[in-house]
């Protein structure tokens, strides 16, 4: 699932627990079936919400990320578990310009209903690059994009 399918699930749930809310009904069983939904809604829109920060972070890294070979890009990592994973030195075209089709991969391989994502990457020269060794990158562009991320879960949150 794709980030433009998890931003519009949610923009569904968000609608469907809009109709719940102001459902009025006497009846204990279509409440307690109607709470039931509620619920269940709510369990996916946060899973959605998490998943769809976390996807957008992992893209906003791989963009910031300096591309001279396209290795740095290339040793981000994203899944359910922390991976040390570090490709060999050589050059990634697909990890250079336009890095769309190789983001779309990683997150279709992790899928929107994993329990949890972790970003990492375990590139030897890569605090080098978070440090602002490279032109193409300002120090702390690590940092930054995570504080952007917390910023946008936090703002989804508070819409929810």
């Amino acid at each position: 699932m794709d980030i433009a399918a998890i931003e519009s699930r949610r923009q569904a749930i968000k609608r469907r627990m809009a109709e719940l809310d102001r459902l009025s009904t006497s009846d204990a069983r279509a409440l307690d079936k109607a709470m039931a939904e509620m619920c269940a809604l709510y369990a996916e829109y946060a899973r959605s919400t998490v998943a769809l920060v976390a996807f957008e972070a992992y893209r906003t890294l791989v963009e910031r990320t300096p591309e001279d070979t396209g290795r740095a890009r290339a040793s981000w990592n994203l899944g359910a578990e922390p991976s040390d994973a570090v490709p060999p030195a050589g050059d990634y075209p697909e990890f250079r310009g336009d890095v769309s089709a190789a983001v779309e991969q990683a997150i279709a391989k992790v899928g929107a209903d994993a329990e949890s994502f972790s970003i990492t990457n375990d590139l030897d020269y890569m605090p080098f690059l978070e440090a602002g060794w490279s032109e193409q990158a300002p120090a702390g562009f690590i940092a930054l994009t995570f504080r952007e991320a917390a910023e946008q879960l936090g703002q989804m949150a508070r819409e929810a």
